[in-house]
């Protein structure tokens, strides 16, 4: 066999060795897949010990969880926002076309009100709560509360809450439907748990950061055959689960100094984002308000056993929790004094029984719970004027 015969037969061999590395990777990914779907199916089917608790007395329960397991819950792109969620109906859990994807809010009728009030209310995926039926979102729960201290006046919350929304995308959304020309008297900010995970904990500026990052870097980055198999979504999932360890652990920060020269950052530009909204509604004549929310990782009410079990075997919260506490440290330091911003961390502190069923998302009690301390907040603060 000549040298040129031997060359053909090396780069021959190369591809088919290429090849059948491809399609080996494709049945991993395809097995990772359905084992993932196996290990986290409690998760999704609600079925571990907080869930149970927490949905134990409300009504139509498994019939919600149906509703969820047949909605299409996968991102859309949504300019400047970066994405949204498609439309979706059902009985208990509604997703309506408007702005890229909003909640359905349950709002009172009033034919006889002598004032509307409309409320913009804006969040991350504890705002949207896909968990809990429309009538149990904060959304819903504010409205209920506000339309029953007010008989003779209709409020109208709209939720403009979305899944891994910090708080600088919601004011890019706000931006859009202000400019479109819907006006609100009374615009509601509930974050604190989506900017601290990405900005302290991880040091990123959003969810999804690296993904959106390889459009400026030109497509995909070139990497290494093992790199680019462990980047495979289940397989590294997988890995992750197997491991009990957060899927991207290597990309937390777990030096303290750092910790908190991000929860600086991170604070100074939710004070930002503040003022720059209360600017808007000077020039737009609404009201503005900002709420800091509650987790298991800062919150002083008395765990249970349930809520234990959610820090013992959810593997991100002892890598979150030094960077929750100091980044709940420094926005306390930072908003000290404004006016539009009001702590809600410790509005479950007082709470009997599990309320949490993972280290943000709580139960319809617990919301219920938040929106009286928000609509309490609105009437004494003077929101609701003229």
């Amino acid at each position: 066999m000549s040298r040129l015969d031997r060359a053909k037969d090396i780069v021959f061999k190369v591809h088919i060795a290429g090849l059948i590395f491809v399609v080996l990777l494709g049945i991993v990914e395809l097995v990772a897949r359905q084992v993932c779907r196996t290990l986290v199916s409690a998760h999704r089917e609600m079925r571990e010990p907080a869930y149970l608790e927490v949905f134990r007395d409300m009504e139509n329960a498994e019939e919600h969880l149906a509703n969820l397991r047949a909605s299409d819950m996968t991102l859309r792109y949504q300019p400047y926002c970066l994405w949204g969620l498609s439309e979706f109906r059902s009985s208990t859990y509604n997703v309506l076309p408007d702005w890229g994807g909003i909640r359905r809010t349950v709002n009172r009728t009033k034919p006889d009100a002598r004032r509307r009030i409309r409320v913009f209310f804006f969040g991350g995926s504890t705002a949207f709560c896909s968990r809990l039926p429309d009538r149990y979102t904060p959304a819903s729960c504010l409205s209920a509360d506000l339309n029953g201290r007010c008989p003779d006046v209709e409020f109208s919350v709209t939720n403009f809450g979305r899944g891994g929304y910090l708080s600088d995308q919601e004011v890019v959304l706000l931006t859009q439907v202000l400019t479109a020309g819907e006006t609100p008297d009374v615009v509601v900010f509930y974050d604190g748990v989506n900017d601290t995970i990405n900005k302290v904990c991880k040091g990123i500026p959003h969810y999804q950061y690296p993904r959106f990052r390889s459009v400026e870097e030109g497509g995909k980055p070139r990497v290494g055959l093992l790199e680019a198999a462990s980047r495979y979504e289940y397989v590294g999932q997988l890995a992750s689960l197997l491991a009990k360890r957060p899927p991207d652990a290597t990309h937390y920060v777990t030096d303290r100094e750092q910790l908190r020269e991000n929860a600086r950052a991170m604070a100074e530009r939710y004070r930002q984002n503040l003022t720059f909204v209360e600017k808007l509604g000077e020039a737009y004549g609404f009201r503005t308000v900002f709420f800091w929310q509650p987790d298991l990782l800062t919150t002083a009410k008395a765990i249970t056993d349930e809520e234990s079990g959610i820090l013992r075997d959810d593997a991100q919260a002892a890598v979150w929790r030094p960077g929750f506490e100091i980044a709940h440290e420094t926005i306390r330091k930072t908003m000290h004094g404004q006016k539009a911003f009001y702590d809600l961390s410790d509005a479950l502190d007082a709470a009997e029984g599990t309320v949490f069923f993972d280290v943000c998302h709580v139960s319809a009690r617990a919301n219920e719970t938040i929106s009286e301390r928000m609509a309490e907040t609105l009437v004494r603060g003077g929101c609701l004027d003229q």
